[in-house]
């Protein structure tokens, strides 16, 4: 490894340390104290989720839709039984996680960059207020007093890791929470396929392991309830298709979409189980998921 010039490196985005250097094919910076790893010279383009493609494809046949809504309600399952309130979601997408919330008696608002996924969500989840914007205030949301923030594989997607932080802080009551998923950097899947590891994108900025998600949310003023890993057969799945792909190009992240892909996603995530478990066990499992609470 070569050290990073001082006098021209980022410092870590979330302890202010100075990096290094660790993959130049991704341009990613570990920091030399909390092990963060960010993206380097990061130039931001939303463009993949401006566009109509972005949200297309989870409504291209029964069985996808039907997968996104599964997936909702295993997230929404995880947080398990707690009181009825007020939520945001940022990211929301086509609204489904929102929509589980609403059905289980909670006022609910999302936001997400994209106006078709938006224009897709008003069709599906009506009962559901989305928005297009970063904040409550541009999709004309209350700025707030919500009880819950969830975000879904979204923080990953953003450069300022403070702007995330102010904006959990000043939506959220006293007391309430914040409810993340993302990847997991110090996965085995990660550990296993280096470059080839599928949550390796461009679009990605931010790359948390469970110590640095730590030590983010407590500077946050956030004390954590829970924090674990999830195993799934996606990150290994995606991984072995991009080792094994001579014409893999990096910028193709779409997810795979077909009813045969999703229904044998579906069907690794069973029969990987007894691995998952393991992997989790060492907070290994290719997903990062935490629950955390505004002191």
């Amino acid at each position: 490894m070569v050290a990073l010039d001082e006098s021209l490196a980022r410092k870590c985005p979330v302890c202010s340390e100075f990096g290094t250097p660790i993959d130049s094919a991704w341009n990613l910076v570990e920091c030399r104290s909390c092990r963060h790893v960010w993206a380097k010279d990061s130039q931001i383009n939303n463009d993949l989720f401006e566009s109509d493609e972005y949200a297309s494809w989870r409504v291209t046949s029964e069985a996808i839709e039907q997968r996104q809504i599964d997936i909702a309600k295993d997230r929404i399952q995880w947080l398990g039984p707690v009181p009825a309130g007020r939520v945001l979601e940022i990211g929301c997408s086509t609204g489904e996680a929102a929509a589980e919330m609403v059905a289980r008696g909670w006022e609910a608002w999302g936001l997400d960059l994209s106006q078709p996924a938006i224009a897709i969500g008003h069709q599906r989840h009506p009962k559901v207020q989305l928005g297009v914007g970063v904040s409550p205030d541009e999709a004309g949301f209350p700025a707030s007093g919500y009880d819950l923030l969830m975000g879904f594989h979204v923080v990953e997607h953003i450069d300022d890791l403070d702007a995330v932080s102010a904006l959990a802080r000043d939506t959220l009551v006293d007391g309430g929470q914040i409810y993340l998923r993302l990847p997991n950097w110090d996965s085995w899947s990660r550990r296993v396929f280096k470059d080839r590891w599928p949550d390796n994108m461009a679009e990605h900025l931010q790359y948390f392991s469970p110590a640095s998600m730590a030590k983010w949310l407590d500077a946050s003023g956030f004390e954590i309830d829970r924090l674990e890993t999830l195993g799934n057969a996606r990150s290994w799945v995606g991984g072995l298709r991009r080792a094994v792909s001579s014409d893999w190009n990096a910028e193709e992240t779409m997810p795979t979409t077909g009813d045969r892909s999703q229904s044998l996603i579906g069907a690794l995530n069973r029969a990987g189980r007894p691995l998952f478990s393991i992997e989790e066990r060492f907070d290994a499992g290719a997903e990062l998921v935490v629950l955390a609470t505004k002191r």
